[in-house]
């Protein structure tokens, strides 16, 4: 999962401020080749209009492989969606559905990387943008697949299977549900056990890491602790996130958490 920077809206950041970064940068970083980038996972660079800034391009596509929308990647982990994404944003990896179903399962992870890193392990994969972004109707194109949901060792890997069970029972998902962490394997996610161990063994520790996933029952909400050593610990609703640091409401535009 990327560590990433809340969404400013245009104005509250000059598009003079943004600093260039490339699909090749991000292949240096994740140690993923150019090549699996560009045609398996279909990114590109691009550049903006205003600044000439230069982005990477993360599409979106739908299960018929057109395009939904996508995300622009500037440096300093700095993420922008394309205007006009608001009801457009889907589950990423959505295209490569009907090879999942004849797998038969699919792991859910937060954020492109850790997807991309699955990609190119050989494990059925689909990313979820962020926590607070999951939807119940995303439920209807997973029906009947095994889900693998990874929990990354902190209160955000809790939050995460909390968001994504919820929104899975509300959308009717038939079908059994695992959790699985990467903690085992003393990483924190995915892209860090590939990285760690290299293309052929970090995938043979995830595929076992998957095997000896605890099947949990969708049914149950386990509401994760927001505030540590709180009398109460408080359901969070649809939309909103509290913590220490206060309380936020998800700006559905934005994508971000608003104080």
């Amino acid at each position: 999962m990327e560590d990433y920077h809340v969404e400013m809206p245009e104005k509250e950041k000059p598009a003079a401020s943004r600093r260039s970064y490339s699909m090749e940068q991000y292949a240096f970083e994740k140690r993923l080749p150019v090549e699996f980038l560009r045609d398996t996972c279909h990114i590109s660079n691009d550049k903006e209009r205003k600044d000439q800034a230069t982005y990477m391009k993360i599409p979106y596509l739908k299960e018929d492989g057109t395009e939904a929308t996508y995300r622009k990647r500037f440096a300093g982990k700095e993420f922008r969606w394309r205007y006009g994404s608001s009801g457009k944003i889907c589950l990423y990896g959505e295209w490569r559905l009907p090879q999942m179903r004849q797998s038969g399962y699919a792991c859910l992870v937060e954020g492109e990387s850790d997807t991309q890193s699955m990609w190119y392990m050989g494990i059925s994969t689909l990313g979820i943008p962020g926590a607070s972004m999951m939807r119940a109707d995303w439920a209807g194109v997973l029906q009947d697949l095994k889900l693998y949901i990874h929990v990354e060792p902190d209160k955000g890997g809790e939050a995460f299977l909390a968001k994504v069970t919820r929104a899975l029972r509300e959308g009717k998902f038939v079908g059994e549900v695992y959790k699985w962490s990467c903690r085992t394997l003393g990483c924190k996610d995915p892209s860090e056990v590939y990285m760690k161990y290299g293309k052929e063994e970090a995938a043979e520790k995830i595929r076992k890491a998957i095997s000896n996933a605890e099947q949990i029952d969708i049914e149950e909400d386990n509401i994760p602790e927001a505030v540590e050593g709180a009398p109460v610990n408080l359901r969070q609703p649809e939309g909103w996130i509290y913590s220490e640091k206060g309380i936020s409401v998800i700006d559905e535009k934005k994508y971000a958490p608003v104080m």
